[in-house]
């Protein structure tokens, strides 16, 4: 698994960067926050990633949601704060889908436990989004069920075009910390909800809801 160094809100951490087609460290305060840099990991996944599953979710999906040649994620993006996003999409997250032997469903990802078992990594669409490039380091921990998103705090962040947005045990004023959580439900689909993601230029929070795609 490659790994990417995110210069992060006051704190330099190791993650993989996604872009999808569709560890765990604490931050102590806010600093500059970097673009995501290098070839990430979501674009890797366009080989070898898989899907994001959204909250009550099936296996099949239209329109901008097209079947994949691996596991794919159609996700409704919704983004409020010092940006503001709001569209449907693909994206190929990351969970071993290039694994020897190994051929990822929709109904096997959810429990299939890597060697590493916070390999798993969501993704956002490679395309723009509602006129906005979005990039993210997003891990999370294998299996069903919901993880509380403090767990990899100076780790996960979004990047919307330029502007980056951290994942903050402890914001500058000591009051604040990011909130949310990841939840896998054992279809695939699955949501993952953040409030104040922290960056220069301001918070962001929102949901990214997916239903799994099973590949072609």
């Amino acid at each position: 698994m490659r790994k990417a160094i995110l210069p992060g809100v006051g704190v330099v951490v190791m993650a993989a960067a996604l872009v999808g087609c569709g560890s765990s460290g604490k931050s102590t305060g806010v600093g500059s926050t970097a673009p995501l840099g290098g070839r990430t990991s979501q674009e890797a996944g366009a080989t070898s990633g898989g899907p994001l599953g959204g909250a009550a979710a099936s296996s099949s999906a239209a329109g901008p949601c097209q079947k994949q040649f691996v596991v794919s994620f159609c996700e409704k993006i919704d983004i409020t704060g010092a940006v503001t996003v709001s569209g449907t999409a693909s994206a190929i997250p990351e969970f071993d889908q290039d694994a020897a032997g190994l051929k990822q469903t929709c109904a096997t990802w959810p429990t299939y436990q890597p060697q590493n078992t916070d390999d798993h990594r969501l993704a956002l669409p490679t395309d723009p989004v509602d006129g906005h490039k979005l990039q993210m380091i997003w891990q999370f921990p294998a299996g069903v069920g919901t993880t509380d998103i403090s767990k990899y705090a100076g780790t996960n962040g979004i990047n919307v075009d330029n502007a980056g947005f951290q994942d903050v045990a402890v914001d500058v004023d000591n009051a604040t910390a990011s909130t949310g959580s990841v939840q896998v439900n054992p279809d695939g689909s699955g949501l993952l909800s953040f409030k104040d993601l922290t960056g220069d230029t301001g918070k962001i929070s929102g949901t990214v809801t997916w239903t799994c795609v099973d590949s072609q």
